[in-house]
């Protein structure tokens, strides 16, 4: 069962990582655009990614995370590198949960309003700094923890 199940964990990994990828790629391209309406269908294209890979992509890699913790009966108080992976994990998890989906949210109102003219291109812009510098903390964590499964380090073990 732990292969299958590892299988479905980088699968996740790949759904949540690609798609912040596209995110950002998607981001910046936008940002060369004073054009309103292609500003906000960009973040309309980012909310349906994030729903239909992001989240669901996070929701695997979690489920199956924690699966192979208990199936493959890893000993976290002894692998260090796994009580790293764990935590900054969780981390990127709750800076996607709290920060991040909200921030898109707001974004893609923010861009809304500035299509029908109640908005301004400042408030839009001071939501994506927020989205860029959390989504980057995101980007490296993710580095991290793929740079920690695959190398294993010793990190001082018992």
């Amino acid at each position: 069962m732990y292969k299958p199940v590892k299988v479905l964990h980088i699968i996740g990994v790949i759904m949540f990582f690609g798609s912040i990828l596209t995110h950002a790629i998607a981001g910046v391209v936008s940002s060369a655009s004073d054009n309103t309406q292609v500003l906000h269908t960009v973040r309309e294209v980012i909310q349906t990614e994030t729903y239909f890979l992001t989240i669901p992509g996070f929701i695997l890699f979690t489920i199956t995370g924690i699966t192979l913790l208990f199936v493959g009966k890893l000993p976290i108080t002894k692998l260090r590198w796994l009580a790293v992976h764990v935590c900054l994990g969780i981390l990127v998890i709750l800076n996607a949960v709290f920060i991040l989906l909200p921030v898109g949210t707001e974004i893609l109102e923010a861009s809304q309003n500035m299509v029908i003219g109640t908005g301004s291109i400042e408030d839009f812009q001071q939501l994506k700094n927020k989205e860029a510098i959390f989504g980057v903390l995101n980007i490296i964590s993710c580095l991290v923890l793929v740079t920690l499964a695959v190398i294993k380090p010793k990190l001082g073990a018992k």
